[in-house]
């Protein structure tokens, strides 16, 4: 079984908006902005036209700060660049702040003339309102001496008496001496970043103050020997306060180093890898060779002893550094580990008493905890923990774009309303590939999806950092994948967009299940692949709609590991029906892909029918993330309880495509993996080797009373247990069936009369044998009374999974672009746009090839017309050299007889196949298909067809 995991990490580098700092004089040389250059780093027109292209005149609008105190004062700093071609005098700079759709105070203005192709700066002072926890969209406007407007831009405000309403979470990892801290502070709070993550600045994890108490020293190495110096860390502690960012240290709960008993700790507060304890194996985690340490040796968070060392430790790191938190560390679920007395203890069940231990050893510092995998997270987040955060793997069930949401959905519940603040690496595998020398691109689209995911549901990221970087590695310092232009540019949007409408994001809003309807595109409440993802959220003033664009996304998993994703196809002037509970007095439209984030009017007509009261207006365009507000004519009483986390009268992730979302369960002995799935990618699994009880349960809502039917598909086939069952309960009555002992899955079925709109749906497991006992549970589904599936598991679509190519490019006579040297896929087709493309990397020759990289089916595919009746051979040349496909294959078709093929075979170098048919009616169709549960690739060049 797999049990969740998670390397290492030490620190990586951010990923930042490409604008430059700029110098404090008023006016900047023109050197500093040669053509060739500015037009590499540009602040974008996200105006109707979509298009990013660089903006005339505002080249960048920010603020001194990341976050305001009420009634602070803000100074926004206007950088202009002329090159509208024109001398511009007498000009106007109007600055009008709003929330969400309301203008705060009156517009302020400042005139300004400016020479062509002149650089100069502005500064705007505009006083933050004295109401706390808002934020505001400032909107900057260009005139000329006319009134005229010439041009337009945004940036946003919050005003947050703490930083952790609203997290919007960064990280560091340079600690050198060289490094200029305010340049780093001052990219970062560009992007508003409220509070860092200073990755292991520290000396020893178990001793984090290099010298003696607090006496620190000026200069140490990290745990891979690179230089902290102590300036250093104090530049960007008081760079941060000064930008209104809090500073949280980082170190793990439970980490040694190699000698830790010099240092006072003992062996007896260790956790061991099997019940001899001392005398056997400390668990620990192997580190690479040349650092500080062979490995980190773990101790036990649940031990007094350890946790008064450790909180003395961090006592001197407080004294030491004006830190205003502890980021606390843990690396993942590693399954039972065992104290020194050999006592047997899940780690997940020790997060809970070391957090509010150090809570009320540190009542005044912010406390983050790590539940690496999201296990653990009922105990962290009712802890007193002071924000929500874990790390996400797609291994421990946190797989699509609509699991995301479910995490954050679930942290809300469990957290009292904290936004979970996610890490998740994207284009993972990517780096592999690449170096820091020679790095790749980030997948625009992959990273995009994902944050829309995150931002829509009430959640953030932790995704950028120092040295202009963006994660993609659990160790952070991985340099080895960097934005482009376009994304760093849409990621300020973005951030600009979270902090403006914070109030409509993550302050209070609930899951509604009001009907969305789209004319002319399917869509979906659970995120599936090639549709709109639509959801309805709601507070006491709005109902909100998120709209993420995923049609055209045949892919809908998060992570995009090879960094392939495609771009959603963006869908204009398409009419959506929302079904109302209250009275709607407007409707507005604000995105962070469009009109620099600003809010948009939408007309709107109401209506009625079986269904009930509805609205309908026109949505102008969508290209990743739209979210539409409705303006309620009163307020709404909201039940703040009764979140609906799924789809009404539906079973919530019924096969674990979306993890553990809306089941219930605790404890140990559980998990999820995709090995002997009974469909899609997910099973649950009950595990141990010794006694156990475990029980995983969700009950369903709103139903229509009736009889329904729960059937599942069930394997325990180690080990015999006392009971197990899924039973079934409306009211008081249950219905129990019984799982049988066997090889192989099997369907099992009860049926049970739901009286109150009520069921609740378990699965119970017993075991008192000292051996391995299990129990498998996958694609469960419910039916009502006419046999009909009310709920089954939407299809998490692989790359290239299920592929096949209806519109097949015809060439006549021969085939086109057989060498791939048009740089492009003209004249071919592949089933799938994820994983496929053409590049100039390794082709076997001229200038480029094709190629697939992925999971699943991939077909490449051309058809060839009118030729005459006669024997041809098609050749090619083709390299299979990573992973190993279940089959990967040439075949011809559609020539008037049998299909044939010829199997690619694996191996490190380019090899000639071909195959040779007897055309009849005049077609051939050419398809290069594989297909692997695994990654794997194929090089395809020099496609070749001749008559015989």
């Amino acid at each position: 079984m797999n049990n969740s995991r998670k390397k290492l990490k030490v620190l990586c580098s951010l990923a930042l908006m490409s604008t430059t700092i700029l110098s404090t004089l008023s006016i900047i040389s023109n050197t500093a902005y040669a053509k060739s250059d500015f037009i590499e780093m540009p602040i974008v027109n996200t105006s109707e036209k979509g298009v990013f292209n660089q903006k005339l005149l505002l080249y960048d609008v920010s603020t001194d700060k990341s976050m305001y105190n009420p009634g602070s004062n803000v100074s926004v700093k206007i950088d202009l660049v002329n090159y509208t071609g024109n001398e511009i005098s007498n000009g106007t700079i109007e600055l009008s702040a709003k929330h969400l759709d309301t203008q705060v105070g009156n517009a302020v203005t400042q005139n300004f003339s400016i020479e062509k192709d002149e650089n100069k700066e502005l500064f705007i002072n505009w006083t933050a309102p004295n109401e706390d926890f808002k934020g505001y969209l400032l909107e900057i406007t260009c005139k000329d001496s006319e009134g005229k407007v010439m041009e337009s831009s945004s940036t946003a405000v919050d005003v947050s008496s703490g930083w952790l309403k609203f997290p919007r979470y960064g990280y560091l990892t340079n600690y050198e001496k060289s490094v200029n801290t305010k340049d780093i502070i001052d990219q970062l709070k560009k992007f508003h970043i409220n509070g860092l993550q200073y990755y292991d600045w520290q000396d020893k994890h178990h001793d984090p103050i290099a010298g003696e108490g607090s006496n620190v020293e000026d200069v140490w190495q990290d745990l891979s020997k690179h230089d902290v110096y102590k300036s250093t860390i104090e530049g960007y502690i008081k760079n941060g306060h000064e930008a209104g960012i809090s500073s949280m240290q980082y170190n793990l709960i439970y980490g040694a180093t190699q000698g830790y008993e010099n240092d006072g700790v003992k062996k007896e507060w260790g956790l061991y890898k099997d019940p001899s304890g001392t005398d056997g194996e400390q668990w620990t985690m192997a580190m690479p060779s040349g650092w500080e340490t062979d490995a980190l040796y773990f101790m036990d968070p649940s031990n007094k002893e350890w946790q008064d060392y450790l909180f003395a430790r961090e006592k001197e790191v407080f004294e030491a550094f004006d830190f205003d938190g502890w980021h606390m560390d843990t690396v993942g679920d590693f399954g039972t580990v065992y104290k020194a007395d050999g006592t047997p203890v899940s780690i997940t069940t020790t997060f809970k008493d070391f957090i509010n231990a150090a809570k009320k050893e540190f009542p005044d510092k912010y406390i983050l905890f790590n539940p690496v995998g999201n296990k653990g997270h009922e105990d962290v987040n009712s802890s007193n923990v002071s924000g929500a955060y874990t790390e996400v793997w797609p291994w421990d069930g946190i797989i699509t774009y609509n699991s995301l949401k479910g995490i954050v959905d679930q942290a809300r519940t469990e957290a009292k309303g904290r936004s979970l603040i996610v890490p998740a690496y994207m284009n993972y595998d990517l780096g592999d590939k690449h170096s820091e020398e020679k790095p790749g691109k980030f997948n625009t689209s992959s990273v995009l999806l994902t944050g829309a995911s995150v931002f829509a549901a009430g959640g953030s990221r932790l995704e950028l950092g120092d040295d202009t970087r963006m994660l993609t590695k659990e160790y952070f310092p991985n340099k080895n994948v960097v934005m482009d232009e376009e994304l760093k540019v849409r990621e300020r949007k973005y951030y600009d967009f979270i902090v403006a409408y914070e109030n409509l994001l993550r302050d209070g809003q609930i899951n509604s299940n009001n009907e969305i309807q789209v004319e002319g595109h399917e869509n979906s409440n659970i995120g599936e692949a090639n549709k709109i993802w639509t959801y309805g959220k709601k507070d006491s003033n709005y109902d909100v709609i998120q709209m993420v664009n995923l049609l055209g996304v045949f892919d809908n998993t998060w992570r995009a590991a090879d960094g392939s994703k495609s771009k959603p196809i963006k869908a204009e002037n398409f009419k959506v029906k929302y079904y109302v509970t209250q009275d709607i007095q407007s409707v507005l439209l604000a995105s962070p892909d469009a009109n620099d984030c600003k809010s948009q009017s939408l007309e709107f007509s109401k209506g009625n029918d079986e269904k009930g009261n509805y609205i309908e207006f026109t949505v102008p365009s969508l290209e990743y993330w739209d979210m539409i507000y409705l303006k309620k004519l009163s307020s709404e009483n909201i039940d703040k309880n009764n979140d609906i986390i799924g789809v009404q009268g539906q079973l919530t992730n019924p096969g674990f495509e979306d993890g553990f979302m809306g089941w219930n369960i605790s404890g140990r002995s559980y998990g999820l993996d995709s090995t002997d799935a009974a469909s899609g990618n997910n099973k649950l699994y009950f595990y141990d080797n010794k006694p156990y009880t475990k029980k995983i349960d969700q009950t369903v809502v709103g139903l229509k009373n009736g009889k329904y039917t729960v059937t599942a598909m069930v394997k325990q086939n180690t080990g015999i247990p006392d009971y197990a069952a899924m039973e079934l309960t409306s009211g008081d009555k249950t219905e129990k069936v019984n799982i049988k002992h066997g090889d192989n899955y099997r369907k099992i079925e009860g049926t049970i009369d739901v009286k109150d709109g009520k069921l609740n749906v378990a699965f119970n497991f017993i075991s008192t044998l000292n051996g391995e006992a299990n129990l498998q549970i996958d694609d469960i589904q419910l039916l009502d009374e006419n046999g009909n599936v009310v709920s089954k598991e939407a299809k998490v679509i692989k790359q290239g999974e299920g592929a096949s190519s209806s519109n097949i490019p015809e060439s006549v006579g021969k085939i086109t672009n057989g060498d791939f040297e048009t740089g492009d896929t003209t004249g071919w087709v592949a089933a799938n746009p994820d994983g496929f493309g053409v590049n100039d990397e390794d082709a076997f020759a001229g200038n480029d090839k094709c190629y697939f990289w992925g999971q699943g089916k991939q077909m490449l595919q051309q058809k060839v017309t009118e030729l005459p009746n006669g024997t041809y051979t098609v050749k090619a040349m083709v390299k299979q050299n990573t992973g190993n496909p279940t089959s990967s294959q040439l075949e011809l078709s559609g020539f008037g007889g049998e299909a044939a093929s010829v199997k690619i075979p694996h191996g490190d170098s380019y090899v000639e196949i071909s195959q040779q048919v007897t055309v009849t009616n005049g077609t051939l169709i050419i398809s290069f298909i594989q297909d692997g549960r695994e990654w794997t690739n194929l090089q395809i060049d020099n496609v070749e067809l001749v008559a015989n």
